[in-house]
This record gives structure tokens, C-alpha cells and sequence, in this order.
């Protein structure tokens, strides 16, 4: 199925590894030129870029601490200035802490909601302007977490962060709809990642822990995310906007 992806442009934040780099990848091999924002590991994104420009396609990278607004703003600034324009925004930077919430500090409150929540106001406001002084159709698609429905333990912060994706992205797809922008929430459950796939190495008992709270038996994997994302920001996707979907092997409904 042709998604009529090729020659489109795409800001990526968060797009040095795991979800963010599949992504990429994802929206590359549809033809997808594309910026790269990380904050850590140049090393993944200059291997994207270096595969992404081989392809033929048009790639940079950015480093941006996208919790803060001037950076953001010279981040999305570059992007338009090296790619022309921004068809396509994916939220996709984040953190968690795993801390108890009776021995949280304001300081472990702020990193998370600052990189998380914060972040995807700032960057979804100054592409959302962009876009619409286009007049063309824009995507903005967020990376939230299986958590914004769910609440984990000792992940009070993590779970405000997503609980707040969810509810920016259903108030933005009303807002910005008059303007041909869609916006849409992916949320993936348990996700084997290179820093999950690490502890599980070192913790086989963890491993079983999880994939027993998983109704499908097994963890996800960064390309099925991917796909996802790829589809929304397709113009097969031009009908669904406000929209939280789990990519969680059922592990969601399990817990509810």
C-alpha cells in the first residue's frame, strides 16, 4: 500500500535510539526526509543520517534539550531552514525515574514533566504555527506510554507525564483541525528497547515477570511502534485525529 510519504519532511525529537531511531528509519524508507533532534548518543544519529543521505534522501542532526524553549526554538528554526518545512512532527523525547512518590523531590517532578510534557507543548506549538501559515496539511504525532490509561508504581511523574500527552494531543487535534493538522497519540506498553533489553540480560526472572503481565506472551519491538507511526503520518491516515492507540500486546485491557 502506497502511503504517499515520498518527499515529505519530518522533526523527530528524541531520535538517538529505541522508539525514536525506528521511527526514523520507518519514515526513511517511505521517502521521508528528515532532522534528527538527540541530546545524547551523536553517534546513532549520525548513522542514521549517514544511511538516510545515502538513500538519497535529505537528513540532519540537531542537539537540543528540548525542556528548554530557546533550544527549541533553534531546533525547529534549523529544521525549516534545511528542509524547506515540517510536514510531520514526532514528539518522541523522554525520560523516566523510578522513585518511590514519599521520597520525590520538586527536582524529580520538574526533569519529568519539564522533558516530557513541557517539551511536547513547545515543539507541537512552534510546528503547529508553521503548519498552519502553510495552509498545508501537518501531522503531529506523539510517543506517549500504555501508562496514560494505567497507573505503575513508583512512576508518579511518568504517569502525570503521559496521563498530560494525552490530554495536549486530544485538546490540540480540536483546536488545530481547522487547519488540516492531525494530531495523535501512540502509546507502547512494554517495549524491548536497548536499556530494557539490558536489564532484562542481566535479570532473566524480570524478563518472565513482564511477558507474563503481557496476554500476547512476548515483548514489542521498536519496528512494530514504528509502524504505527509511520501509518498516522501518512496521508491514509488523513481522517483520524484526537486518537490514543495501544501498541501494548494487550497488556493495557489486562490491567484495567
Amino acid at each position: 500500500m502506497d502511503l504517499k510519504l515520498k518527499g515529505k519532511t519530518a522533526l523527530i525529537t528524541g531520535a538517538s535510539g529505541g522508539i525514536g531511531s525506528a521511527i526514523a528509519e520507518g519514515l526513511a524508507a517511505e521517502g521521508v526526509h528528515t532532522c534528527l533532534n538527540y541530546n545524547s548518543n551523536d553517534k546513532e544519529v549520525l548513522r542514521l543520517k549517514d544511511k538516510f543521505t545515502g538513500m538519497g534522501l535529505k537528513s540532519e542532526v540537531f542537539k537540543a534539550n528540548v525542556s528548554q524553549e530557546e533550544e527549541v526554538r533553534n531546533l525547529v528554526d534549523f529544521t525549516i531552514e534545511k528542509l524547506g518545512h515540517i510536514d510531520i512532527l514526532i514528539n518522541n523525547a523522554g525520560i523516566s525515574y523510578h522513585k518511590k512518590f514519599l521520597d520525590m523531590d520538586m527536582s524529580d517532578w520538574d526533569t519529568v514533566i519539564d522533558i516530557n510534557l513541557k517539551s511536547y507543548f513547545m515543539v507541537s506549538q512552534l510546528c503547529a504555527r508553521h503548519m498552519a501559515d502553510r495552509g498545508e496539511r501537518g501531522k503531529i504525532i506523539n510517543n506517549s506510554s500504555m501508562v496514560e490509561a494505567i497507573a505503575r508504581p513508583n512512576l508518579t511523574t511518568y504517569c502525570v507525564s503521559k496521563g498530560g500527552i494525552g490530554a495536549l494531543a486530544r485538546s490540540l487535534a480540536v483546536e488545530l483541525a481547522p487547519y488540516n493538522i492531525q494530531v495523535n497519540n501512540v502509546n507502547p506498553g512494554i517495549i524491548e528497547t536497548k536499556i530494557l533489553g539490558d536489564k532484562l540480560e542481566k535479570e532473566p526472572e524480570f524478563k518472565q515477570h513482564l511477558i507474563d503481565l503481557i496476554p500476547m506472551g512476548r515483548l514489542g519491538q521498536a519496528d512494530e511502534c514504528a509502524d504505527l507511526f509511520v501509518f498516522l503520518a501518512s496521508q491514509r491516515a488523513n481522517y483520524i485525529t484526537g486518537a490514543s492507540y495501544y501498541i501494548d500486546g494487550g497488556v493495557t485491557i489486562a490491567q484495567l
